[in-house]
């Protein structure tokens, strides 16, 4: 019988009912899909998250971060813990973006798309992990 994680994670779903974050992911090249779903497994674990892989940036924005296979670039998600929902960490953009960039543009949407949640003008849904077959399985 296999644990349960100590952490989940919810993906946006627009007012239009696009799952946007979850439909970005699915899409990703396969190594940086398997570099992030790596991930995601590892912090569902831990009972804290740390830097390099996870930072705080605009507040209340966090953002979760693996190497892109662009030079220079990492792969990020935008997002914040849910505060109904204990142990609950909610996507709200992912991007491909420079390094050193603050990804200003990045977070402003995940800031336009955390207000419409707050606005009940959007909604999450369970964010799927392992949502593609990759040649690690």
């Amino acid at each position: 019988m296999s644990k349960q994680p100590l952490w989940t994670f919810a993906g946006y779903i627009s007012e239009a009912g696009g799952r946007i974050v979850q439909d970005w992911y699915d899409k990703l090249p396969i190594d940086e899909y398997e570099e992030l779903q790596d991930l995601l497994n590892y912090m569902a674990d831990l009972n804290s998250w740390t830097r390099p892989e996870f930072d705080k940036v605009t507040p209340p924005l966090h953002e979760i971060r693996v190497k892109a296979n662009l030079a220079n670039h990492q792969v990020r998600i935008y997002g914040v813990f849910d505060a109904n929902i204990r142990h609950r960490f909610i996507f709200l953009h992912g991007v491909t973006a420079k390094k050193k960039d603050r990804d200003k543009k990045g977070q402003a949407i995940a800031l336009k798309r955390l207000s419409l949640l707050n606005l009940k003008k959007a909604s999450t849904h369970e964010f799927v992990i392992e949502s593609r077959t990759t040649g690690a399985n």
